[in-house]
């Protein structure tokens, strides 16, 4: 029974983590600005969160998978914004 809790409240943390990327992308399709948008950073993010979802494949850990699919999601938009804004400004 505790560990249903567990997961539930995994899961949930899961999703609310993953709505915060929401207003990063609603400030970039908004404004069409990538000002301040580190590609860098976007892109090492995107290797570590993809790795993560690789391992947790591996697992088969559905919190990490969910978590892991999310973020490597979220990442290549808010990435594929910041390419479509930043080359239009070139």
């Amino acid at each position: 029974m505790k560990q249903d809790i567990l997961t539930i409240l995994a899961f949930a943390a899961t999703i609310i983590g993953t709505i915060g990327y929401v207003p990063q992308i609603a400030h970039i399709i908004k404004t069409r600005s990538v000002k301040g948008i580190s590609i860098g950073a976007w892109l090492l993010w995107l290797i570590a969160s993809a790795i993560v979802l690789l391992y947790s494949l591996k697992v088969k850990d559905p919190v990490f998978i969910m978590l892991s699919t999310l973020n490597t999601i979220s990442i290549i938009i808010i990435l594929g914004l910041t390419f479509k804004y930043h080359r239009k400004k070139l």
